[in-house]
This record gives C-alpha cells, structure tokens and sequence, in this order.
C-alpha cells in the first residue's frame, strides 16, 4: 500500500511517498524509487518488485534533503 505524509522542513512542505512492502515507480517514468520526497505533487504506483531495506529514518530523510539543498 502507497502511503503518503506531509512533512515542513525549515518551513517548506513536502510530500513523502512510500510503500509498507514495494519499491515505488513515479507514473509515467521509469524512475523506481524506495521512497520519494517531493516540492511538488506526483502520482507513484507500487511496482512487483519487495522492499529489502526498512523505512528511512529520520535523520536519512534529513539527509535527503540536505542533498537536495533544503537548510534544515
């Protein structure tokens, strides 16, 4: 099951998007992601392919964003 969340980061919303058991295809892409967090609003569909790893943690999600540039 795709779940998603909001999540402000310094102020900023962003969309968080994952799977309890599948990797995430965004649709219409080949783009195949664990999870995504996004500025923007984008459609994903889970793909047949499990999960190997657990759910990011938060500081792995703040790491994702520092990456993207956002100052947390």
């Amino acid at each position: 099951m795709i779940s998603t969340e909001t999540v402000t980061v310094d102020g900023r919303e962003f969309t968080h998007t994952y799977s309890d058991t599948y990797l995430i295809r965004k649709v219409g892409t080949e783009e195949i992601y664990e999870d995504a967090m996004d500025v923007l609003d984008f459609q994903y569909e889970e793909t047949d392919i499990p999960l190997d790893t657990q759910p990011p943690t938060e500081d792995e999600l703040k790491d994702a964003l520092s990456i993207l540039g956002v100052q947390i």
